[in-house]
């Protein structure tokens, strides 16, 4: 574990240029609307513990900045004891840096969806209604609704479905754009409801597998519409351990195979950034 850096106020603007480097700032709301650096996201630090679903991958260079830098420091250190591997922290208060500072609310959340839908994203069209199946904490649901799209997020567990609804408030999103259920994907009365013939635009699913739905998810998207699905191949066990059970993992080509008869816009196996070794595909079904 790397300890967090310090970083003085003189010093912040050759930090401000690292590539990729999101800024949190600890702050309350009001304050941080009164003024803070630009790009930043605001999660107040008595937030922080609960709210790690909110925050970009650990692999992400972070800056914590606060009233003061002592909570600058006990920020950035709870997240290089979680893992973040560069975390700095401002030795200084925000209010300090009156010329750098813009007003208002957040531009963009701090969290960030799959890298593949991301890049998904530019073969889909502009609105539509989707599904997330096993969506988890609603990352890539609560993104396809950011981009015009109506989406429902399924998962088994509430927990999960709990943080969807708090990361969509949070992106300022409403129920008539982005809904959370939860629901057991075994369940084939549940499949049944989630998934009638012809009900959705776009399917995404990721990290999930059950080659028993995939008939139904085939069906349940329209002529025209897309799955965008990633999830772990058999290398990822021998590599990683887990998970290590084949029904959970792809085999070399599959997706290309259960797609054969639809369009396939894009199609990857490998490591990913973090070494997890997955395939993905976006497909479309033929008109």
């Amino acid at each position: 574990m790397q300890s967090p850096r310090r970083i003085e106020i003189a010093a912040l603007t050759a930090l401000l240029s690292l590539a990729g480097l999101r800024i949190i700032d600890l702050r309350s709301p009001r304050s941080f609307r009164h003024g803070h650096l630009p790009g930043s996201g605001n999660l107040p630090h008595r937030r922080l513990p609960s709210s790690l679903f909110l925050l970009p991958p650990r692999r992400t260079p972070i800056l914590l900045v606060a009233a003061t830098g002592a909570t600058a420091l006990a920020g950035a250190q709870f997240l290089a004891d979680r893992g973040y591997e560069e975390s700095f922290w401002l030795d200084g208060a925000v209010s300090r840096l009156s010329a750098a500072k813009v007003p208002g609310p957040a531009s963009a959340p701090l969290w960030e969806p799959s890298p593949f839908l991301r890049e998904a994203l530019a073969a889909l069209p502009d609105c539509g209604a989707a599904v997330d199946l096993a969506c988890g904490s609603g990352r890539n649901t609560v993104f396809l609704a950011r981009h015009g799209w109506s989406a429902l997020g399924i998962d088994l567990l509430p927990d999960a479905i709990a943080q969807a609804r708090r990361l969509a408030r949070e992106a300022g999103m409403d129920a008539t754009r982005v809904r959370f259920r939860v629901g057991d994907l075994t369940d084939p009365r549940v499949i049944g409801r989630i998934l009638p013939p012809g009900r959705y635009d776009a399917i995404l699913c990721f990290r999930y597998l059950d080659r028993r739905i995939w008939p139904a998810l085939r069906a349940a998207i329209r002529p025209g519409g897309f799955v965008v699905m990633q999830t772990f191949l058999l290398e990822q066990a021998r590599v990683h351990g887990k998970p290590r059970r084949p029904e959970f993992l792809l085999r070399p080509g599959e997706l290309s195979e259960v797609f054969s008869d639809w369009e396939i816009l894009r199609s990857h196996e490998g490591p990913d950034a973090d070494q997890n070794h997955l395939a993905g595909i976006v497909a479309r079904r033929r008109s």
